[in-house]
């Protein structure tokens, strides 16, 4: 059973005594859930522990009637004969599925199911494969497949996928991606070589912006760090934060945050701090 708080407590009180030892409504049952921000599997356990009574949820009406029954046994009867899925449910006034439901509940097998899909709307008219034969038509100068989308306003890739199935061959694609940013230009590495003799690799990773695996291995491929250099992240500068932190009263969670790190890491550097302290304490 959930924890309530006195006040909490005092208020479903209150809330059964209303009801003079009667039952309590189900819908004012959840109704005052709500209000007391609070599930009712578990309101409803501190209710009967504090001796009220809660109205039984009323039973569901069948879905389908024994009327519904022996239509569905009658439509059944020739094996021979099966109707379709879709006329029994129509007799009946009930969606297909549920219908499905009830056959396989009555044991009942061999009804059929009509193919209601409806055909997929054609992607490209005649008037656009006309378009296209026409733009296509001379093998020595062949257009690309963007000027043809554009002038039929059609995606490219189900263009390119049209084209295969008329057997058009010779359309060719434009080279439309841009060309790659260079990250590290020669201006940043000379910046680099300043910056590597006064900051860590991840100071330096968070004042440019840059990806700190990628500019760790550009340093090393410039030979300003050890390739097998270890940075080392937890400074005397980062335990003293860290243990600030710790004093203030601040979680895990919360200190993760404030210091980039995960959680995890944060709890184990913090273990490993209070081991040492107790260490030393006995070593005393």
């Amino acid at each position: 059973m959930a924890k309530y708080t006195e006040d909490q407590t005092q208020q479903i009180e209150e809330f059964i005594n209303s009801y003079s030892g009667g039952e309590i409504p189900r819908e004012a049952f959840k109704s005052f859930a709500k209000s007391l921000n609070v599930e009712t599997k578990s309101l409803g356990p501190k209710i009967r522990f504090m001796g009220g009574k809660i109205e039984k949820p009323t039973t569901k009406s069948k879905l389908f009637s024994e009327k519904d029954e022996k239509l569905i046994r009658k439509m059944t009867a020739n094996p021979d004969n099966m109707p379709f899925l879709e006329e029994i449910a129509k007799e009946l006034g009930k969606d297909p599925k549920q219908v499905r439901g009830k056959l396989v509940s009555m044991r009942i097998s061999g009804v059929k199911k009509r193919d209601v899909k409806q055909p997929a709307a054609k992607a490209f008219s005649e008037a656009d494969e006309a378009i296209i034969l026409e733009m296509t038509k001379d093998p020595e100068n062949m257009p690309f497949i963007e000027e043809i989308a554009e002038k039929l306003k059609a995606d490219v890739k189900k263009l390119r996928g049209k084209i295969a199935s008329m057997k058009i061959k010779g359309v060719t694609s434009n080279n439309t991606k841009a060309p790659k940013v260079k990250i590290y230009t020669d201006e940043l590495k000379e910046e680099l070589k300043v910056l590597v003799t006064k900051h860590s690799v991840e100071e330096i990773a968070k004042m440019k912006n840059l990806n700190f695996v990628g500019l760790r291995s550009t340093l090393g491929k410039m030979g300003l760090l050890e390739k097998k250099q270890k940075q080392v992240y937890w400074t005397t500068e980062r335990v003293a934060e860290l243990t600030k932190y710790v004093n203030e009263g601040k979680d895990y969670k919360e200190i993760a945050e404030l210091m980039n790190k995960n959680a995890l890491v944060i709890a184990k550097k913090i273990k490993q701090i209070q081991a040492t302290d107790e260490n030393t304490e006995k070593a005393a």
